[in-house]
């Protein structure tokens, strides 16, 4: 294990033996920040200087980047880190290992937690991921303004984001359903437009036989997204809620099970994949009374059979309109007629 260690997920500081050091400056976090992310790779002066000035540089920007530089330096040297930051012909490199960055540590653990999750080992992959969000103390580059470093974090903080997702995937699957509720309900606080998270929250609320905050959990996301950016939920949501309402058994905890028949945005779908496709509820089919076996057809019981699977279907439709009527109640909504069978046609 390393001496030192830079910390860069949360308020840029280093640590040591002896405590911590500081970066002061917004100009001097901005460089070794940077660096962090972009470590063992040279960072050209120019890009240094963009990420500082954006562009708007003064004449002397090329100076000044030397003069950051040294500072930190005459810093790492009082810590016995001589060798942190390198000079090449084009810009600086900054040496960092899991063992001496919590970047670097993070994505060794996140690849560690992926690789066991492909290889179905579930209870070893939610310890790697967990172990490796442990290490997330707030945002990275949080307060500084710069608008190239903001995108440069923007792919780290994606990849928390993520791997949040890929974790509580995992512990759906493992059955923690009630457990990870309050979790849930924050990060879906945090981030309010990324579905995958609502869908989350709904899965275990529903596993937690809490249908009606389920469904609340959809409208409040339905109306948030229609009121702020004239959208409607992503087509798996609404599949999501579709199956809910129609309490569809596949829904239903399962340890052995992969989520993403349940959800559509299941554990394989990584940066950038956006919503998987999940597989649609079939609702005329359930509209359709079951096939009778047996010897020859009575008619008189079939129709009783009928008539039975008709009273059920209209107080499943007639629950079904009340949720709707609660949640778009200015829309017009009706009953559908249940498909008649052949005897009653005869």
């Amino acid at each position: 294990m390393a001496d030192h260690q830079f910390r860069v997920l949360g308020p840029l500081e280093v640590a040591h033996p002896g405590g911590s050091l500081t970066v002061a400056g917004a100009r001097q976090q901005t460089l070794l920040t940077m660096l962090l992310l972009h470590a063992n790779q040279v960072v050209p002066v120019s890009r240094l200087v963009e990420a500082i000035w954006d562009d708007m540089p003064p004449s002397t920007a090329l100076a000044q980047v030397r003069i950051c530089v040294c500072r930190l330096r005459r810093a790492f040297d009082r810590l016995g880190m001589e060798d942190a930051v390198r000079t090449h012909s084009s810009g600086y490199l900054l040496q960092a290992t899991a063992d001496s960055s919590d970047l670097a540590r993070f994505e060794e653990l996140l690849d560690r937690g992926r690789a066991a999750a492909t290889g179905r080992r579930t209870g070893e992959a939610v310890s790697l991921i967990r172990a490796a969000l442990a290490l997330w103390r707030g945002p990275v580059a949080g307060g500084l303004e710069s608008p190239l470093l903001q995108a440069s974090a923007s792919r780290v903080n994606e990849e928390h984001a993520t791997a949040l997702e890929e974790c509580f995937d995992l512990e759906l699957r493992q059955g923690l359903h009630r457990t990870m509720i309050g979790e849930l309900f924050v990060q879906a606080s945090d981030h309010p437009y990324r579905e995958r998270l609502s869908a989350q929250l709904m899965l275990a609320l529903y596993r937690s036989d809490r249908q009606a905050e389920a469904l609340e959990v959809y409208r409040g996301l339905r109306s948030r997204l229609d009121e702020e950016l004239g959208i409607e939920p992503g087509a798996a949501l609404r599949r999501l809620q579709q199956r809910i309402l129609a309490q569809d058994p596949r829904l239903a905890a399962s340890s052995d099970r992969d989520l993403s028949p349940a959800t559509g945005m299941g554990p394989g779908a990584g940066l950038g994949a956006g919503l998987a496709a999940a597989r649609p509820v079939s609702i005329a089919a359930s509209r359709r009374p079951p096939a009778r076996s047996g010897a020859a057809p009575d008619r008189r019981s079939d129709l009783l059979h009928q008539l039975e699977w008709e009273n059920a279907w209209l107080r499943t439709c007639h629950a079904a309109r009340q949720h709707l009527l609660g949640t778009f109640g200015r829309l017009p909504i009706s009953v559908p007629a249940p498909v008649p069978s052949r005897s009653k046609a005869s």
